[in-house]
């Protein structure tokens, strides 16, 4: 019999504590970059988790890459929000713009990397590979932002959207990690 991963329940336990956090109003009060600096801790902790942890990669493993490419989808709606903040000139051009398209591009093309480029590692592998460094560049641009004009990025410091940088933004990148993973060393 198969053991019971505990992968599952951590996420569930991260969410739960990134949803107190970010209801609290802490995330207001916490000085930039900081928020940038838990993203690449949050992110960095779920690679070396796979690198120590049987369990992890075993968990991984039995993913779908069909699912981890389809998750993607959620990022549409952080595209639109960034969007209309930015046209209620509530964040920066130089943030809004590149992290509402990229997410909606991102969103609209996973489906089609989903069900296209499944069959072909190489295609799919770029396909993660540009989504994730879209994200990456986007949370790069928000630290550079937050060192120039602290203000700059009030609406993400603020439920709901506090929960970026708490949850979804890790979340996603270690969703690409995982397939670049599965990708890479796992789907032979």
């Amino acid at each position: 019999m198969k053991k019971k991963s505990r992968v599952p329940a951590i996420i569930g336990i991260w969410a739960l504590i990134a949803l107190f956090i970010s209801l609290s109003g802490l995330p207001g009060r916490v000085p930039l970059p900081l928020p940038q600096i838990l993203i690449a801790g949050l992110t960095v902790i779920f690679p070396l988790g796979l690198l120590v942890s049987s369990g992890l990669r075993q968990w991984v493993s039995d993913r779908d890459l069909y699912g981890l490419t389809l998750f993607h989808l959620w990022r549409i709606l952080p595209g639109i929000v960034f969007l209309q903040l930015h046209q209620r000139q509530l964040l920066p051009r130089l943030f809004a713009l590149p992290a509402g398209w990229g997410d909606i591009v991102v969103a609209i093309t996973a489906p089609l990397a989903a069900a296209l480029l499944l069959r072909h590692r190489w295609p799919l592998l770029l396909w993660h590979v540009l989504a994730m460094a879209e994200l990456v560049n986007v949370v790069a641009i928000g630290a550079g932002i937050g060192f120039g004009r602290p203000t700059g990025l009030e609406p993400l410091r603020h439920f709901p959207l506090s929960l970026l940088p708490l949850f979804l933004v890790p979340l996603t990148l270690q969703a690409h990690i995982a397939a670049l993973f599965k990708l890479l060393f796992r789907d032979q």
